[in-house]
């Protein structure tokens, strides 16, 4: 065998060679795409179709105190809503409010502390 068919086998196996690892490269990409498709899908499924996702910490309002002034207010959980109990200490009187949907304020009580 010449010199010349030598180099040439030589030089045919190593490009098959580098052509093989190339189309490996190629499939490992190619299933990793794949596979971030699939899963941003299932993410953006879990949403109701135009929502964005709220990325915003959620707030609870359980037992939650503020002191402003001559007032001081509480939160608690109050079943289905939540109550809102401000203590008046300059007018002694405890008012109590019911947090309706996270919408709506409704009095429920107002006890004077006095009597």
């Amino acid at each position: 065998m010449s010199a010349n068919a030598t180099e040439s086998k030589l030089s045919a196996c190593s490009s098959d060679r580098t052509n093989h690892q190339g189309k490996s490269v190629r499939a490992w990409l190619t299933l990793s795409a794949v596979t971030l498709a699939v899963l941003i899908v299932m993410q953006a499924g879990r949403l109701p179709l135009g929502m964005k996702p709220d990325l915003t910490p959620a707030a609870y309002a359980d037992l939650v105190s503020l002191r402003v002034g001559d007032q001081s207010m509480m939160t608690f959980n109050g079943g289905n809503d939540d109550v809102l109990m401000v203590l008046d200490s300059r007018a002694e009187q405890i008012v109590t409010y019911r947090v309706r949907q996270q919408q709506q304020l409704e009095l429920l009580n107002a006890y004077s502390l006095p009597e």
